[in-house]
């Protein structure tokens, strides 16, 4: 049980993180909790206070996808949470829930109910269709983009998810590896960067002419000039800067 819910942090953490939803918040464990003396969650496995990104989508923006996410990341440990204040959450184990040890081998953890029921989902989200190619007429799978060490299948949240065709899946394989393969050459301060500046081009700009002006970096300065000008005017949302 304690190994699920520190899996469970620990993806949790990692989520918040990536969805800028981490800011002012902190985890405690029920004796941390209830040494605190306050009144509500004091039976919850781990509270969560937040007065950053997470107290707003709760409180604000309760039907946000990012919420059913939460809950979908929660129950795929085995959890599920309720508001105490405004802004603390506590996080409980669903009645019922199969703790036992899963197969070793993987093909067998795909025939889990708990992974069908995820992969169904991810299907469902992508309206039935490759995500990658667009098509809608071949058998789709569902690609992790990444992986971590003693993790189940289902246990991933939705933006690490990806539906796909077969074709698309071996093709997304190699390229997944290569472009890992690539981050070799960075350090992790200009990891960081290239993630940051990339997560900006594509919020702030149409992504086709995006994509032209990174094919146009190069030693062809007239190439890059005209890309920089189609991108200048493609921008996706009012009042950019």
């Amino acid at each position: 049980m304690t190994d699920r819910l520190d899996q469970l942090r620990r993806q949790l953490n990692d989520w918040l993180r990536r969805n800028e939803l981490d800011g002012d918040l902190s985890f405690w464990s029920q004796p941390e909790w209830r040494r605190r003396g306050e009144d509500y969650l004091n039976d919850a496995r781990l509270v969560i206070t937040t007065e950053g990104g997470l107290f707003h989508l709760l409180n604000y923006a309760f039907g946000h996808p990012k919420v059913d996410e939460l809950q979908d990341l929660l129950s795929s440990f085995g959890f599920w949470f309720e508001m105490g204040h405004a802004w603390s959450i506590g996080i409980y184990d669903e009645d019922g829930y199969d703790d036992r040890p899963t197969p070793i081998r993987y093909a067998h953890k795909l025939t889990d109910r708990r992974w069908k029921q995820k992969a169904d989902l991810v299907k469902t989200k992508a309206g039935r269709r490759c995500q990658d190619c667009g098509a809608t007429d071949r058998a789709l799978e569902v690609h992790h983009c990444w992986y971590r060490y003693g993790l189940e299948p289902w246990q991933y949240p939705y933006d690490a998810l990806r539906c796909v065709c077969s074709d698309c899946h071996e093709r997304r394989a190699i390229e997944d590896h290569d472009f890992r393969c690539l981050s070799a050459e960075f350090t992790w301060t200009e990891l960081a960067r290239v993630r940051e500046c990339l997560k900006r081009l594509f919020h702030w700009y149409d992504r086709s002419a995006a994509l032209a002006f990174l094919d146009a970096v190069g030693p062809d300065d007239a190439k890059l000039a005209q890309a920089v000008r189609r991108l200048s005017t493609q921008k996706t949302e009012p009042g950019a800067t």
